[in-house]
């Protein structure tokens, strides 16, 4: 037990020591550091309605620590999901599966390492939370217990969950990849959002329930009048009102029973059992295994870049056929048959079924009231194609041919173009019934910003890939900026057009100009390296 104890120390002080040395962990706690500047600038805001508790310790330490909690369960999954496939790719998992370490421990040691990862971000977090306490202190001095029992109990076991859940869904193959990234963002909507509609507080991992009601208590016992709110605002200072307007009570902070403790610190135990139900799909970098051989087909090393970039002559899909007899159309333009290949490309491996869903869009979109579908349906349009734009920018990184590929004269800009304008045929092709629709309808204005979201996506995508080499920034910032704009109808935040107004329209024009200016200083880089 002590040897097992001992590997598994030495485990995770490697990877975490591994993991502070990337540059993925400065840019992490830039978010943190930015996260901590908009608690103290006033971004964020915890209010109830028409009242709000003074800023003493227990209040802060709680808004703070709340808003920790929210931001790593949306973002921290996509920080930390790369351990295992990192030591996949580095061939490290080959080596250590070669000792005597089994399963469990490995993957206890990646959650663990997970758990620090994420840790330091919270840690910021105090620090921000110390910092609002002493400039806008409202109570009576700073009591450390207060300001960090929130976190003890509130951001760190949520810390544990999304730990867990990373391990379980880098070992579940399907869930590995980019069609995890996007299931696990609809899965901690639903973790945070049901639990408290539902009133089930044992699956409420934030406690929101449990803030809400202390919180509540402490606002009738001042306001007798209280009628209820509870909200945690992420945006401009005077949104709504300014808090300075809101009516003050004084919160001491939970009252935490020994049931409540207890409950809270239950997810530690969730994330032992995420662990161990990652255990039987762990292949334990097994080379020989099904997904491990299908890796190593997809690997440039085990195949030439010609034989990766030509077509299986067997089972060809919908995909090849289609683009096949688009390459048979004499083009005179060496730029054509070159975005003919890239959206080749993107739509190589693409199942029936997913054109099949493409096509429902489509006719959903013309056949649809005008303002239904140019809000609700084009938001669902564009993101069933979330998987096809997230590999744009990458593959030549990921697949080991940007030496093959940039070798070619003058292929920088053309070939990024490419890129962009295949990922634009497709966001025009799926949302064509909507863009009909509104031409149909004349809603001409929504119709020019559908058209500048064609553009923007790919652009987001292309420069996303290029500088990050994976895909996974890609589908993490677009799934969440997606639910918060096009979904909520927030004009500032909709790319799409359908709730823009026309001063966002040209600010998407200029952030696609940005994007594309962006991603050809990537591009140049690449090429420089």
């Amino acid at each position: 037990m002590t040897g097992t104890m001992h590997t598994l120390l030495r485990l995770v002080l490697a990877d975490f020591t591994e993991r502070v040395r990337r540059y993925s962990f400065f840019v992490t706690m830039l978010a943190g550091i930015y996260l901590g500047y908009a608690v103290n600038a006033g971004y964020i805001t915890l209010v109830l309605g028409d009242y709000r508790g003074e800023y003493n310790s227990a209040w802060i330490g709680t808004m703070v620590a709340l808003s920790s909690a929210v931001f790593i369960s949306m973002v921290g999954f996509y920080i930390v999901k790369n351990s295992i496939s990192r030591d996949r790719t580095t061939r490290v998992g080959q080596i250590l599966a070669a000792t005597p370490i089994g399963k469990f421990t490995y993957l206890l040691a990646k959650v663990a390492s997970n758990f620090l990862v994420l840790s330091a971000i919270v840690a910021i977090e105090v620090g921000a939370a110390l910092i609002f306490q002493i400039l806008g202190n409202e109570g009576a001095g700073v009591d450390l217990f207060a300001l960090l029992l929130p976190f003890t109990l509130i951001t760190l076991p949520a810390l544990a969950l999304v730990s867990g859940l990373a391990v379980l869904f880098e070992s579940i193959r399907a869930l590995a990849g980019g069609f995890g990234n996007v299931m696990y963002f609809f899965l901690v909507m639903a973790l945070l959002t049901i639990p408290v509609a539902a009133g089930v507080t044992e699956l409420d991992f934030l406690f929101i329930a449990g803030v809400e009601r202390s919180m509540h208590d402490g606002a009738r016992a001042a306001y007798p009048e209280f009628k209820g709110g509870f909200a945690l605002h992420a945006g401009p200072r005077d949104m709504g009102r300014k808090t300075t307007d809101l009516k003050t009570f004084v919160w001491d902070g939970i009252d935490w029973t020994g049931p409540m403790v207890a409950q809270r610190f239950s997810w530690y135990l969730v994330a032992l059992l995420l662990t161990l139900l990652a255990v039987p799909f762990f292949d334990r970098f097994d080379e020989a295994s099904a997904w491990g051989m299908r890796r190593r087909r997809r690997r440039p090393e085990t195949a030439g870049a010609a034989d990766w970039l030509a077509p299986p002559p067997e089972r060809r899909n919908l995909a090849d056929r289609f683009v096949t007899t688009l390459t048979g159309i004499p083009l005179s333009s060496r730029f054509g048959r070159m975005l003919v290949a890239e959206l080749r490309l993107m739509l190589k491996g693409v199942h029936i079924l997913w054109y099949l869903v493409a096509v429902g869009f489509i006719i959903a979109g013309l056949a649809s009231p005008v303002n239904v579908a140019s809000r609700e349906l084009l938001a669902f349009t564009w993101i069933w194609p979330v998987l096809l734009w997230s590999k744009m920018g990458m593959r030549e990184a990921y697949y080991g041919t940007a030496q093959l590929i940039f070798s070619a004269p003058r292929i920088r800009a053309r070939q990024m173009f490419a890129v962009w304008g295949a990922g634009a045929i497709v966001a025009m092709v799926t949302g064509s019934g909507v863009a009909l629709n509104l031409a149909l309808s004349g809603w001409w204005g929504v119709f020019f910003g559908m058209a500048v979201g064609m553009l923007f996506i790919p652009a987001l995508a292309l420069t996303f890939g290029v500088w990050s080499t994976t895909s996974k920034l890609f589908e993490a910032v677009y799934v969440i900026w997606w639910y918060i704009g096009p979904m909520n109808h927030i004009p500032t935040l909709d790319f799409t057009g359908g709730s823009s107004t026309p001063e966002s329209v040209v600010v998407y024009i200029l952030l696609t100009v940005a994007c594309i200016a962006l991603g050809y200083v990537g591009r140049r880089r690449q090429m420089s390296g």
